[in-house]
């Protein structure tokens, strides 16, 4: 038998065996799921308002750990970054730091959604993502504002940061995971109280890795 036979029979034989991870599978894995999550919230007036409001606008973004068999969070480091605080009638501009920890609630159900087509014959099983936020972040930030009087920096006293979490506190969101593959969704003019409407992006990625901060 010449080399290159036998060198490509080897190679099917490590194909056909399914050795490592590389496909996504886990049934001999003994890591962790590694989600990363990232939640770009953009709030607004619902139109109610009069007279002069602002609003946060920024960033949700954690890094999450699972064992392999999902369930609760075992480990992550999550931080939230307030980019902007647009004024209905001022000018606004942040001279603070904006950046700070907050934690997430989360649990992972692997294979729970039953993917279907039209005519009910099974596609797929993806994983389920349900996270929210517990306890409430209070960071507040200064605010360089121009209002048509004198300017002045004032601190928000949280209500930045509030804008974007406070979705999170009022219910438990979802997001459908296949593993290795970016998972993008979108949710227009939520609505929540007092008189905001945000529009919320959520991507997500699932991979396995050996080690928890890998």
């Amino acid at each position: 038998m010449s080399k290159l036979l036998i060198i490509v029979l080897s190679m099917l034989a490590l194909i056909t065996s399914g050795c490592g991870i590389s496909t996504g599978s886990v049934s001999d894995f003994n890591g962790f799921r590694k989600i990363s999550l990232t939640l770009d919230v953009a709030v607004s007036s619902n139109g109610s308002i009069q007279g002069n409001a602002c609003f946060g606008q920024g960033t949700i973004a954690s890094v999450m750990y699972f064992s392999e068999k999902g369930g609760e969070l075992l480990s992550q480091n999550s931080t939230v970054t307030v980019n902007s605080v647009p004024c209905l009638t001022c000018y606004s501009e942040i001279r603070s730091p904006s950046v700070f920890p907050i934690e997430l609630a989360a649990k992972l159900n692997p294979y729970a959604v039953d993917v279907r087509d039209a005519q009910g014959n099974p596609l797929s099983m993806k994983d389920e993502l349900i996270f929210w936020i517990e306890t409430p972040p209070i960071n507040s930030i200064d605010i360089y504002y121009e209002c048509g009087g004198a300017p002045a920096t004032m601190p928000d006293y949280g209500s930045a940061v509030s804008n974007i979490s406070t979705p999170f506190v009022l219910e438990q969101w979802t997001q459908d995971l296949v593993l290795n593959e970016v998972k993008t969704s979108t949710r227009e003019n939520y609505a929540y109280p007092p008189t905001n409407l945000a529009n919320i992006t959520i991507s997500s990625i699932e991979t396995l890795v050996d080690e928890i901060g890998q």
